[in-house]
């Protein structure tokens, strides 16, 4: 949702490209599709986010297993280039987006051995640290990332395990540092 209130919606395409369609005027109609450009799987997940001075940004994993970013520049009038953040990703990694109290961005995605990952801007609206931070556990490539806040603002994780169980993961404290472990909620679901 723009800062103004308006609906978008992002697809990839049968061309590999992003599409963006948006609201022209709050609860009003639809503007036709615009290209945003990139290449990416059919089956990538977008993940968006928004930074803390309300600009919206977007992400996915493309062909060359990289996870690619452009941002809005500024708020609801146009869009950067692509560019990269570190690592290699499988294709069609779902990509989980998060906020932490103090504005920055927080990334999750599943790596290639199974496990959860995660990254967050250095400061609100600025660049991406370097590294990723491994979030343990053993997943699927393929599982969405549910991401919450509490109403203290530490953010929470949510995937389905290789044995069909959901489970949660929270940070301990606001902004950062995470429970030692994943937490079962119970019950088997079918895999993704």
């Amino acid at each position: 949702m723009s800062p103004d209130g308006r609906q978008r919606l992002y697809l990839i395409g049968y061309d590999h490209t992003l599409y963006v369609k948006y609201q022209t005027r709050v609860n009003g109609p639809w503007s036709d599709w615009a290209s945003l450009g990139g290449r990416a799987p059919n089956a990538d997940a977008v993940g968006v986010g928004r930074n803390a001075d309300g600009r919206e940004e977007v992400y996915l994993v493309g062909f060359d297993d990289r996870l690619w970013t452009k941002v809005e520049r500024p708020r609801n009038a146009g869009w950067s280039q692509w560019f990269p953040l570190p690592g290699l990703w499988p294709n069609g990694d779902a990509v989980g987006v998060g906020q932490n109290a103090d504005g920055r961005q927080e990334l999750y995605l599943i790596g290639t051995d199974s496990r959860l990952y995660t990254q967050s801007q250095t400061s609100p609206n600025g660049f991406w640290s370097t590294s990723w931070s491994s979030l343990e556990g053993s997943w699927r490539t393929t599982d969405s990332i549910g991401v919450g806040q509490n109403a203290d603002a530490r953010q929470e994780i949510y995937l389905v395990g290789n044995d069909g169980v959901p489970y949660t993961k929270y940070q301990t404290a606001v902004n950062g540092g995470w429970s030692p472990s994943w937490i079962s909620f119970g019950g088997s679901w079918p895999a993704q």
